[in-house]
């Protein structure tokens, strides 16, 4: 059999053909590329108090009262009303082709109320990160945490720092973009933090003896 004259009686195909396949082919590596990370607005509201009551719908006070039911949408809203500021540096990631809220990320500076932390001078703490469970796996939260190191950036923070619940699968993930665990937590520390854990988020990624309850991770930011 000759090869060569074989091959060269096979039909080309179209530049339209070709465009078909390199679409189909590509259709799961360009996803990530079409998520858009912008800074929160009021008409972004509604959707990013639905994903945080998602975040929140496997935590419970006392192991038994999810908290998703414990914040209403009009009070998440006047969070947002009467500190204006706190939008500036929230983000929330967008699908392009449906414009479609897929996430969102809350940062907080030195000066700004913060309920869970008090920030301090040259820190960028991370309040909370969610990303919907449809979402996850497709370097949602990876944007939304390198929009976090930019602004940290910009701001002039040396660190960013956050908190987070042990058991937790996005610690992978902060390990990969540089977080370490803060190593200055006495036995009481730890002890404390497991209880208040326990008390109002619940287990909600199982008790991990003899390290469960929540670590704080930091990342330097050299200038």
């Amino acid at each position: 059999m000759n090869t060569q004259n074989s091959m060269s009686m096979m039909p080309i195909p179209t530049q339209s053909q070709m465009n078909g396949m390199s679409q189909q082919t590509g259709t799961q590596s360009t996803r990530t590329s079409e998520i858009r990370i912008e800074v929160v607005t009021a008409s972004r509201i509604p959707e990013i108090f639905k994903i945080q009551q998602d975040f929140l719908s496997n935590k419970r006070t006392c192991c038994i009262i999810p908290l998703s039911l414990q914040v209403s949408e009009s009070d998440f809203t006047k969070r947002y009303t009467k500190d204006p500021a706190s939008m500036q540096v929230a983000a929330v990631a967008v699908d392009v082709t449906n414009n479609e809220a897929l996430g969102f990320v809350q940062l907080y500076f030195h000066g700004m109320y913060c309920e869970m932390h008090t920030v301090k001078p040259g820190e960028a703490y991370v309040d909370s990160i969610a990303v919907l469970p449809q979402a996850r796996g497709k370097g949602v939260g990876t944007k939304l945490m390198a929009w976090c190191e930019e602004i940290a950036r910009a701001k002039g923070a040396d660190r960013l720092s956050l908190g987070v619940i042990r058991g937790n699968p996005a610690i992978g993930l902060y390990e990969k973009l540089g977080y370490a665990q803060k190593q200055d937590d006495t036995p009481c520390d730890t002890v404390c933090t497991a209880a208040f854990v326990c008390c109002f988020f619940g287990c909600p990624y199982g008790i991990r003896n003899p390290t469960w309850g929540a670590m704080d991770m930091v990342k330097p930011l050299p200038k």
